[in-house]
């Protein structure tokens, strides 16, 4: 299904008429992206056996790669040849069609514990004020960063601003967490565990300090 919102919502900026439109559809298609690629790693999750979400979680890792690769060439060959608006086109055909197999074949299992929940417990596991608190906090470091010391002084009252409002949003997501507990878009209990920890480590000084440089 996020399939298919991804490869509809590419018709927005495919259909655009100037920059503007331009912009925010792919904002627009931004969101959908999200929910693909997140909703991949959560199909894996739920429909097969532990033993197996290694093997399918590195084969999509694989294809993230594979598509790195080949997307900007694929880009350019349908931009000289016919026109940059197949660059998102061709999301339309490839997502209906993933979506159409799903909609066929994916099957929630029995035994899983979030088959007989009602939509207001989905909805509810979503955890929609946690995702909120951390997008709002995210954005706030992000335009401090962008704005100061380049656009603005650090002085400045709008990057100030920022930054308190990250550090209380933020503050509040973590609160939001430890109360949904199993609920939490990220359980604190799975930041215990060894390779994940050494794994969020690594990413934090990774693209903070390696690859900047």
């Amino acid at each position: 299904m996020v399939c298919s919102w991804e490869g509809t919502l590419a018709d927005a900026p495919g259909t655009a008429q100037n920059n503007t439109a331009l912009i925010v559809g792919r904002a627009i298609q931004g969101i959908g992206a999200s929910g693909l690629q997140n909703g991949t790693y959560t199909i894996v999750g739920v429909v097969l056996p532990r033993h197996q979400r290694p093997m399918f979680t590195g084969i999509l890792g694989a294809m993230f790669g594979i598509t790195c690769v080949i997307g900007p060439l694929l880009g350019g060959a349908f931009t000289d040849s016919l026109t940059w608006r197949w660059c998102f086109y061709i999301n339309l055909p490839l997502g209906g069609a993933v979506a159409f197999f799903l909609l066929l074949s994916m099957r929630t299992p029995k035994q899983d514990t979030r088959a007989g929940m009602t939509w207001r417990e989905t909805l509810f596991q979503l955890d929609p004020l946690g995702v909120a608190l951390l997008v709002s906090g995210t954005l706030c470091i992000l335009l401090a960063l962008q704005w100061g010391g380049v656009q603005k002084s650090w002085n400045n009252s709008s990057v100030i601003g920022c930054i308190i409002g990250f550090v209380l949003l933020f503050s509040a997501f973590v609160i939001d967490q430890w109360f949904m507990k199993e609920r939490a878009s990220y359980p604190f209990r799975i930041l215990k565990g060894r390779n994940v920890a050494i794994g969020v480590a690594w990413n934090f000084l990774y693209y903070n300090f390696v690859e900047p440089n």
